[in-house]
């Protein structure tokens, strides 16, 4: 038997494999295992490339999940040619937004053995302050005609989705629970998790858009050019878009999007009306009072931009997640994008979620209120400097004006993103 440290890979000996996945302090009910099986590029071909709560078995019965145990059964000896690495990880559900980490299971241990029990390999991955919701744990893949072990410990922050993705596959949580499964550009079979409702543009990995369906956030003008900055989950996976405002409509594509950080900027083929101040020096304290404006629940709420204020609550995320600030200040779907100012009208954040509350209920018995998060100015100025655009920058002066001062202000350069598949 082997301990692995991470990067480090050994030789195994036999074919009928058994994988525990063993966290130290599990969460009931937040977790669940994933297997992908991937090609020599490391792509998934499709969704039977997947294994979980999903789809427990493959169609040949070469890799299957055993929920209750936390195993994974894998027959090497079985696997299509075509399968040259098995890639073993978990995900807590509900991802980021759930308020949980994998630093809430203290540690991992991973253990290959064989089907009669003897331990092959283990792998320890201590999780103390790591901010990610999934993780991919070990590989089991061909080399020189022969399976070896490798332990990985690659993190994810935004979950299932994101863990799919990274090998081209789609992996979504409906919002009963329920966890889908399909291929990059394929709509895949069955229902999906209901229609989406006008102006909802859900958070990253929610949304699953078949052609002709449309999303609305919020954006704001960043650059006299007509250059507008929003979130890159209002705009994944479409196809057409245009700004409205009060006033105004005129069409917009996207130039550099960044899914990492849930950036996307894009551009307008006519000047902005102006654009918004970014605050220097970007310190900010919890307790500063924040104003929000932006068009959420488009068609309900109607078609000008509506104002919340509340205030600083915490200088990071969920799982102390340091790119988010956390603020009080309402907000719904179709806020995402969208500025947050601080008192005295200069963008501190970029807005992009908040807590699920049927998550955060059904694992806590709780409801959590306006509990929301901002990207900081600091990250989307890093992002804006990579795409070349430098940003107005202005520093905090005498008195703050009144919250309807700053919304007045800041009109003319919000506008409303609709986005269609």
């Amino acid at each position: 038997m082997i301990s692995l440290t991470t990067g480090q890979n050994a030789v195994l000996d036999h074919d009928a494999l058994e994988i525990r996945l063993d966290p130290a302090r599990p969460i009931a009910g937040a977790m669940t295992g994933v297997a992908l099986l991937l090609d020599e590029a490391e792509r998934v071909p499709g969704p039977e490339g997947y294994v979980g709560d999903a789809r427990p078995r493959t169609g040949d019965d070469t890799v299957a999940f055993d929920a209750q145990a936390g195993l994974f059964r894998v027959d090497l000896a079985r696997l299509p040619a075509a399968v040259a690495r098995v890639r073993i990880g978990m995900a807590l559900r509900g991802g980021p937004s759930a308020g949980y980490s994998v630093a809430n299971l203290d540690r991992v241990s991973t253990t290959v053995a064989g089907r009669g029990g003897a331990v092959l390999a283990d792998y320890h991955l201590a999780l103390d302050g790591r901010t990610e919701t999934a993780l991919f744990l070990i590989d089991l893949y061909r080399r020189h005609g022969a399976w070896r072990v490798k332990a990985v410990g690659q993190g994810f922050v935004w979950g299932l989705n994101a863990l799919g993705r990274a090998h081209g596959l789609d992996i979504v949580e409906g919002a009963d629970g329920q966890i889908l499964v399909r291929g990059e550009g394929d709509p895949g079979p069955g229902p999906g998790p209901g229609p989406v409702p006008p102006g909802d543009a859900p958070h990253p990995g929610h949304r699953r858009p078949q052609p002709g369906d449309r999303f609305t956030g919020t954006g704001f003008a960043v650059s006299p050019d007509g250059y507008f900055l929003t979130n890159e989950h209002v705009v994944r996976d479409c196809h057409r878009f245009a700004a409205a405002s009060a006033l105004d409509q005129f069409d917009l594509r996207v130039v550099f999007a960044d899914p990492v950080n849930d950036l996307a900027l894009m551009k307008a083929d006519r000047p902005a009306d102006g654009v918004v101040r970014f605050r220097d020096p970007i310190a900010i304290a919890p307790g500063e009072d924040v104003v929000t404006l932006g068009f959420p629940l488009s068609g309900l709420l109607g078609a000008n931009p509506q104002v919340t204020t509340g205030a600083v609550s915490a200088l990071s995320g969920t799982a102390n997640d340091t790119r988010l600030v956390q603020f009080t200040a309402p907000i719904q779907s179709g806020n995402s994008g969208g500025p947050l100012f601080d008192g005295h009208g200069l963008v501190i954040g970029v807005i992009s979620a908040k807590l699920n509350a049927e998550s955060v209920h059904r694992l806590t018995g709780d409801i959590p209120q306006n509990v929301n998060f901002a990207i900081k100015a600091a990250v989307a100025r890093s992002f804006l400097d990579a795409a070349g655009l430098a940003p107005v920058l202005a520093t905090p002066q005498g008195s703050a004006p009144a919250a309807s001062a700053v919304a007045a202000e800041a009109r003319r350069h919000v506008v409303k993103i609709l986005a269609e598949a």
